[in-house]
């Protein structure tokens, strides 16, 4: 009677497989080879910076960002950036389309325009939610995430400014109470000097 138990190791992407056959010398061996593929996403053209922003697509993630927590980049989205991936509601899973994360978010309208993208830690879940014509999903942990806001700052609307007018009131010698217009000076006729 011939048993037979297998043996398996697993080295690199290579799997193994070894058959022994206790009792007899005569081994089967049986080799089988899967592959992985690993999604290197390049990074974006231009400098990322609010002068010279990476021109983004629609689809690109914040996985084409590269750097550290806490490293910012400006990106100027396309128009009608609303079926990319998002998952979360802000923060975004890093692997998010930055653009439809974007308008998601409010930075930007379906109009595309110029956001700031901040590298973030990674948060324990993200959660599912609908927003300006896109609707995220739901995520559990990621390692990193990305923070979207607006790329151009809003100026303050200038202060308002008050126009006061003042009157200024005498008495006569006789008892009689005139009011002059501001800037003419008692004393005068009319209150002014033209003729």
């Amino acid at each position: 009677m011939r048993l037979r138990l297998p043996l398996l190791a697993l080295t690199g992407t290579t799997m193994f497989a070894l058959a022994l056959a206790c009792g007899s010398d005569d081994a089967e061996t049986t080799t089988s080879t899967t592959s992985t593929t690993t999604s290197v996403e390049t990074p974006m053209d231009g400098a990322g910076t609010s002068s010279q922003p990476y021109v983004a697509t629609c689809s690109d993630s914040g996985k084409r960002l590269t750097g550290a927590v806490g490293n910012s980049f400006y990106v100027m989205c396309p128009a009608n950036c609303l079926t990319g991936s998002v998952w979360g509601t802000g923060p975004y899973t890093r692997d998010s389309s930055i653009c439809t994360a974007a308008v998601h978010g409010g930075a930007v309208t379906t109009a595309g325009g110029l956001v700031k993208a901040t590298i973030l830690a990674g948060q324990p879940n993200y959660q599912a939610g609908d927003a300006n014509g896109v609707s995220s999903h739901s995520w559990m942990s990621y390692d990193t995430s990305i923070g979207i806001e607006p790329g151009v700052t809003k100026t303050p609307a200038p202060a308002k400014t008050r126009t006061t007018t003042t009157t200024t009131t005498t008495t006569t010698p006789k008892g009689k109470t005139r009011t002059l217009p501001a800037g003419s000076r008692p004393g005068r006729k009319g209150g002014s000097r033209g003729h």
